[in-house]
């Protein structure tokens, strides 16, 4: 290290002193670069811990870079104070504490008042991380400074978007409902269908949605994309808290604090629940400077994504009586709350009205795979096979969002299987364009005809292949569909 003291007590880079070919690439990153280039590491990507991981030399990286941000502090008569990564690093180093000082509250019993904090980095090694400030500026710069690498590739091309993303990751049974009532926010997802391949993208963020792709597969999650305009080392640190508040959930066996709900009339989502705790772990990181309250909830999620840590949604169920009941209605439907549901219409609900959205409860419920939610709306004689706005029964958002179960009720419960949407597509074909095989056999299992057609003449055969679902078209060959296409509808492949 003594040739990097002498290095760094020099003159920082300077367009007239830089040997660099572009000197706006690196300033800024001067630590980044050195670190990376004493231990020969072309990038450094971090994440949680990966299955199967190996040893990697960004471990001696990491710890080259941290001994950087403390020999260039003004402990040492340096002071490089201009450091956006370390400005950065000192705004997470306070959301992180003020986050764990709100979840201290709820540690289980036995649990030391103050611990260390610590999350598994993957650099592929891992690494424990428990906070300081010279830490997280190496894991910031480190990172940010890889992914820019990353971006400037790509943005030579046309393969990705300049735009930044920040996903969050669902659970197949949970409502987008869910989301929309815990995380108010001033930005909506944009596309949420992106690519798996985009998913590894230096431009898209929120690596418990990422990982949660890579171990699960697109079949076992939903995600939402958020565009977001942070530059890249804010999107990098706030990635890093939401990653210290997940692990700091071990310690904790369930969200404490007071939950409400508030009605917010003419909105289209007029259903909010608050949580006193999640409340103050927001403003405390908005606070700190690295982000929006909006920003926060995000970042947040991974706190939802933990049911049995969730606050008790005993009370917020009770106050849906006091609210509007008919949006109520909607909302636990959506979200497969069966008891609230039949409570709702005992005391004023009604069964069928569409919502803002022109779905009716019965809808929501279906497109969610809550079948003994459905069970309970049908026993409210709920119209089985009304049409939504866009021509789709119950059956069509079953079939189309892959829930074979909800299916199966639906035809003995006599859903009528040939019925064809506002585009003329029918259980059979969203079910083969989206690729639920299981869905598609219970719909063949049941007797649907499979060479029904389309307003254009296409087939399931055709939109399995549109839809590139190998497993399907396999399927769907096995039991004699026809190849010969229909001159109205080509698959697009």
């Amino acid at each position: 290290m003594a040739i990097a003291r002498a290095r760094l007590r020099a003159q920082r880079m300077r367009s007239g002193t830089n040997l660099l070919e572009k000197v706006n690439d690196i300033q800024g990153h001067e630590l980044d670069y050195l670190a990376m280039d004493f231990e020969n590491v072309n990038s450094v990507s971090i994440g949680p811990a990966w299955p199967n991981e190996q040893g990697s030399p960004g471990i001696q990286d990491m710890r080259a870079r941290m001994r950087l941000a403390r020999l260039t502090s003004l402990k040492h008569g340096s002071g490089w104070t201009d450091l956006n990564v370390r400005v950065i690093a000192l705004q997470l180093q306070a959301a992180i504490e003020g986050a764990m000082e709100v979840l201290a509250l709820d540690w289980e019993d036995g649990q030391p008042e103050r611990a260390a904090y610590f999350w598994t980095l993957s650099l592929v090694r891992q690494h424990h991380m428990d906070g300081h400030a010279a830490e997280l500026e190496a894991a910031i710069g480190m990172w940010t400074w890889s992914m820019m690498k990353k971006a400037s590739i790509y943005a030579r091309g046309t393969v990705y978007p300049a735009q930044r993303f920040r996903g969050i990751a669902m659970r197949p049974v949970t409502a987008r409902a869910f989301y929309d009532s815990w995380i108010p926010r001033t930005v909506e997802p944009g596309n949420n269908s992106l690519p798996f391949p985009m998913i590894t993208a230096p431009l898209h963020f929120g690596m418990h949605a990422i990982y949660a792709l890579y171990v699960g597969g697109l079949e076992a999650r939903n995600t939402l994309w958020f565009p977001t305009d942070h530059p890249i080392p804010v999107l990098c640190a706030q990635d890093i808290f939401a990653a210290f508040v997940s692990a700091a959930l071990s310690r904790v066996r369930r969200l404490g604090g007071v939950s409400e709900i508030r009605w917010r009339a003419g909105h289209p989502q007029p259903l909010v629940f608050e949580n006193e705790r999640l409340e103050e772990i927001a403003a405390r990181f908005e606070r700190s400077g690295l982000g929006s309250r909006s920003d926060a909830y995000l970042c947040l999620v991974p706190l939802l994504e933990q049911p049995p840590k969730m606050p008790s949604l005993d009370t917020l169920r009770d106050g849906l009586r006091t609210a509007d009941r008919q949006q109520g209605l909607y909302w636990a439907a959506a979200l497969g709350y069966g008891s609230t549901v039949s409570s709702l219409i005992q005391n004023g609900a009604v069964v069928d009205p569409p919502n803002g959205n022109e779905l009716t409860a019965l809808q929501l419920a279906a497109g969610n795979g809550h079948t003994a939610t459905i069970e309970v709306l049908l026993k409210e004689m709920a119209a089985i096979d009304r049409l939504s706005v866009d021509g789709k029964t119950a059956l069509h958002f079953a079939a189309q969002h892959g829930w074979p179960e909800t299916v199966v009720y639906l035809l003995n419960k006599g859903a009528d299987q040939a019925l064809k949407d506002g585009g003329g597509l029918t259980a059979l074909h969203l079910a083969s364009s989206g690729g639920h095989l299981n869905v598609v056999e219970v719909l063949l299992g049941a007797g649907v005809e499979i060479e029904q057609e389309d307003a254009q003449g296409g087939r399931a055969l055709t939109w399995a292949i549109s839809g590139k679902s190998e497993k399907v078209v396999g399927f769907l060959l096995t039991k004699g569909a026809s190849v010969n296409f229909s001159i109205r509808h080509r698959p697009v492949i």
